[in-house]
C-alpha cells in the first residue's frame, strides 16, 4: 500500500474515532458554535485572517497522521527486543499536546475574534486526539 493510500487509511479512521466518540464531538460542536455566534459582527473584520487563524491547527493534525504513516509498524521487528520505539508516540503525544500552546498563541493574538478561534483549536484539538489514537496503533503495531 502506497504512503498516499495509507494516509488516507488513517484520515479514515480518524472520522471513524470522531464518530464513535459522538457524544464529545457533539460537544465540540455546540462549542464552535457558540464561539461564532459570540464572535458576532467581528467575524467580517479581516476574514482571511481569521480563517487562517481557525485553519492553522489542522497542521498539526495532519502531522500527527504523517507520523502514523512514516513510523507505521511493518512486518516483523528490525529491533533486538521485539518491541518498537516509543519515539514515535511521544511525537505523536506532543503534537497533540502543542494544540495548548498554538491554540494560545492564536486566541492572544486574535483580538475580539478570540471566541471562533478559541473555538476552532478545540475542534482541531478534538480531531487530533482521534488521530492520535489511530496513528499509535499504526507505529506500535498493535490494532483494536
Amino acid at each position: 500500500m502506497s504512503d498516499g493510500r495509507y494516509f488516507l487509511e488513517l484520515a479514515t479512521g480518524t472520522l471513524a474515532f470522531i464518530a464513535y466518540f459522538f457524544p464529545v464531538t457533539v460537544v465540540v460542536a455546540v462549542f464552535w458554535v457558540c464561539g461564532v455566534v459570540a464572535t458576532g459582527g467581528r467575524i467580517k473584520q479581516r476574514p482571511v485572517r481569521l480563517v487562517a487563524r481557525c485553519v492553522i491547527p489542522s497542521a498539526l493534525t495532519i502531522g500527527v497522521l504523517i507520523v502514523g504513516v512514516v513510523c507505521c509498524y511493518r512486518g516483523p521487528p528490525p529491533w533486538a527486543d521485539g518491541k518498537p520505539p516509543v519515539f514515535p508516540e511521544y511525537l505523536i503525544g506532543g503534537l497533540v499536546l502543542a494544540h495548548l500552546l498554538l491554540g494560545g498563541l492564536l486566541v492572544w493574538r486574535s483580538g475580539g475574534q478570540w471566541p471562533v478561534i478559541a473555538a476552532s483549536s478545540a475542534v482541531w484539538a478534538w480531531a487530533s486526539m482521534c488521530a492520535s489514537i489511530v496513528a499509535g496503533m499504526s507505529v506500535s503495531g498493535v490494532w483494536l
